[in-house]
Order: C-alpha cells, then structure tokens, then sequence
C-alpha cells in the first residue's frame, strides 16, 4: 500500500471519527516526540497513525472512534501502534 492510499484511508476514517480520534492519537505518543516534527508532518503522522490502528487492530479504532476508554492489553497495543508510526516519521 502506497503512501497516498494510506494517507486517504486514515483521512477518511479521521472525518468519520472527528477530532476526538486525532487528539486519543496525539495523546499516547510523549510531547518531546510531537515537538520534534513540525505540526503538518505531525498531522500526517497521526492520519498514518490511525490508518495504522484500523489496519492493525480495527477493534481498537471502532472504540475510541466512538468516543470509548481503552484500558490494559487493547491501551498498550494502541500505544505500541502509534508509536511505532510516529518512531519511523522521526528519523
């Protein structure tokens, strides 16, 4: 899947989610990282983020695209996700 394709499916989802989906995205990875891309490089990296999540683990984006709370085991795998995208938009 090419960057393009990634980059509208997380954009698509992101419209359906709303912005509550963007900021429980931001919100897991540390501020010293967010601060360290600029904020439209940011704003990519979390719609790859979420294309990622609904990839990876489509369970885990229907619930907090729905507003829900994610705890233990689905909170960390979220984490692991989202971190992983955000490590590899850093270098």
């Amino acid at each position: 899947m090419d960057f393009s394709s990634i980059s509208r499916m997380g954009q698509d989802l992101l419209k359906n989610a709303g912005n509550d989906t963007n900021a429980t995205i931001a919100s897991v990875v540390p501020k010293e990282m967010l601060d360290k891309l600029p904020p439209a490089v940011q704003k990519i990296t979390i719609v790859q983020a979420a294309a990622a999540v609904s990839q990876q683990a489509p369970e885990i984006m229907e619930v907090i695209s729905k507003g829900g709370k994610l705890t233990g085991a689905d909170a960390e795998k979220l984490k692991g996700i989202v971190m992983n995208v955000f490590r590899s938009a850093g270098q």
